[in-house]
């Protein structure tokens, strides 16, 4: 059904008229928009606040940051005064027992070792795994008497021998000592120095 009315289609006529009531819509929205904007009113009283929230958890603590560099050292201070003089010590003890200033102590020391009969061999062990040794040999009388033993062989009134990385041997030859006690240094070469 496509009549013509004076030359205008039935379906030309229907989309006139709907692009018609469209383009009044637009017009009306456009009047009424600039209509609603009138002069501004003054502003209203502020509205009380309102409560505070529950506070939230609190969040994880983050990652610690890198260690700063070290400051700069300060100047060292002035140095304090002299101390008084302190009391005099004890007189010192120049005895056998007292030889820590004047040697090194010894890496072996037997202690004073009863040596019986005479010819016959006395083992000492001292563990140093080395022949490589400074021995020094003291004897002792029953009267209490101390004396160096010197190392001269069968004329000597004792002495000793290195046996075995780990030993050495004392004779008591015609000495009257009864005691004897053995110190033992190893012999540090110089590539075992510190």
């Amino acid at each position: 059904m496509n009549e013509t009315k004076n030359g205008v289609t039935t379906g030309t006529f229907v989309i006139g008229v709907a692009v018609a009531i469209l383009v009044s819509c637009l017009v009306s929205t456009l009047v009424s928009l600039q209509c609603s904007f009138g002069p501004k009113g003054e502003q209203g009283i502020a509205g009380q606040n309102g409560l505070n929230g529950v506070q939230g958890l609190q969040g994880s603590q983050g990652i610690r940051g890198e260690q700063g560099l070290p400051g700069v050292q300060g100047e060292q201070g002035i140095q304090g005064l002299k101390g008084d003089n302190g009391p005099q010590g004890p007189e010192g003890d120049a005895s056998l027992e007292n030889i820590a200033g004047w040697l090194p102590s010894p890496a072996y020391d037997s202690g004073w070792t009863l040596i019986s009969g005479i010819g016959s061999w006395h083992n000492f062990t001292h563990g140093l795994n080395t022949k490589e040794l400074v021995v020094h040999m003291l004897g002792k009388t029953e009267t209490g008497d101390i004396y160096q033993v010197g190392n001269y062989g069968s004329g000597s009134s004792a002495y000793w021998r290195i046996a075995t990385p780990n030993e050495i041997l004392v004779v008591r030859a015609t000495s009257p000592m009864v005691l004897v006690r053995v110190l033992a240094w190893k012999i540090v070469t110089v590539t075992e120095m510190p």
